[in-house]
């Protein structure tokens, strides 16, 4: 029987994530990428870091469209000691296990020393009150926030209940935010200027009124109808 992690579609499908791995490795023995990661979320341009485990690897294998949502991360990294054992298996590379949970610590020590915010979206009530229990006695200047959404498929007013949220932050700390949002009512609503982007590629940019009239931005989220 032919070994599956052998086989030509997983090495063209996983071509552009190791790539990305490998830049990693090299940021990690320059004791970057903790740096690499906040100069995305201050240079202004939509970007977004994989942390990638065996689930969400077999996921984009066997999903075309996710496969190429991660191959398009800015960084990827290994998430677990089979794809790290996988990657050197496989591809000659020499990458350690790096884990999203050893991760925040360093993201969260950072941006206290920086006076950057975090904000927490996802996850459970219960474990979004522990991780702000702990920041607060690590890291008692961090200015985080969390929210919790339904597991569901939000409501209408659930949408609108968390743009005021992040509207209320905006307007407490006089800063930009910058929402990454799929439903372009909400974005509609609130926005000055947009971008539009597809699988990673920007087709379309301007104020609402404009991306409203974008036959690229109609083709691909808007509908003739």
């Amino acid at each position: 029987m032919n070994n599956p992690l052998e086989s030509s579609t997983l090495r063209s499908n996983s071509d552009i994530l190791i790539e990305n791995i490998n830049d990693f490795r090299i940021q990690i023995e320059d004791k970057t990428f903790i740096n690499n990661i906040l100069d995305l979320s201050q240079d202004g341009a939509s970007s977004y870091v994989c942390i990638s485990n065996v689930h969400m690897t077999i996921e984009a294998y066997l999903d075309k469209k996710f496969c190429k949502i991660v191959n398009h991360a800015n960084i990827a990294t290994p998430d677990g000691m089979p794809l790290a054992k996988a990657m050197k298996m496989l591809y000659g590379v020499h990458q350690d296990r790096v884990a999203g949970m050893d991760l925040m610590p360093d993201l969260m020590k950072i941006s206290e020393e920086k006076s950057l915010s975090i904000f927490l979206y996802g996850s459970t009530n219960e474990v979004l009150k522990a991780i702000t229990a702990k920041a607060k006695r690590e890291f008692p200047n961090l200015e985080l926030y969390v929210y919790s959404p339904p597991f569901r498929t939000l409501s209408q007013e659930e949408k609108e209940d968390i743009v005021r949220f992040v509207m209320d932050i905006q307007k407490e700390r006089n800063i930009t935010v910058v929402l990454v949002e799929h439903d372009l009512g909400v974005v509609m609503d609130i926005s000055d200027q947009i971008y539009v982007l597809d699988f990673g590629e920007v087709i379309g940019s301007g104020t609402p009124e404009e991306i409203a009239r974008n036959p690229k931005v109609i083709e691909a989220y808007i509908g003739e109808d």
